[in-house]
């Protein structure tokens, strides 16, 4: 088919002086030509292709390379506030502990003197308060 094509375009007074061999050979040259000229084309876009490629890849490397510097930082200003909040909080419960303790003496020193007004005024009553408080 291609040779068909390829002798249709070939100019008739080429072709007579050529004769029929001479154009089935030029006609093959040209197929040859042709397909040298794809092949040459499909490696140049083949190889801008692999530039770009290249050159994007590098761009999306510096990209995730920034996101993770940026992600490292945020992390680590997090860890910062939050430890502080934790230190924050430790010493808050620490205190409340102390604050307990003191709460507990100061409920036992006032139930204490309730026994002892209780029980000068009335003995039995105090007993049953202390087994109650099992004290």
């Amino acid at each position: 088919m291609f040779f068909n094509l390829c002798v249709g375009s070939i100019p008739k007074t080429l072709r007579e002086t050529l004769g029929d061999h001479a154009s089935e050979d030029l006609c093959d040259l040209i197929k040859e030509i042709d397909l040298d000229a794809r092949k040459d084309a499909l490696a140049l876009a083949e190889e801008r292709l692999e530039k770009k490629l290249a050159i994007e890849i590098g761009k999306v490397g510096e990209k995730i390379s920034s996101l993770e510097s940026r992600f490292s930082e945020k992390i680590s200003s997090f860890e910062v506030g939050f430890n502080g909040k934790i230190s924050s909080l430790r010493e808050d419960i620490i205190f409340l502990k102390g604050e307990t303790k003191l709460i507990k003496a100061e409920l036992r020193f006032l139930i204490i003197l309730t026994i002892i007004a209780i029980t000068l005024m009335n003995p039995v009553a105090a007993e049953i308060i202390k087994r109650l408080l099992k004290l």
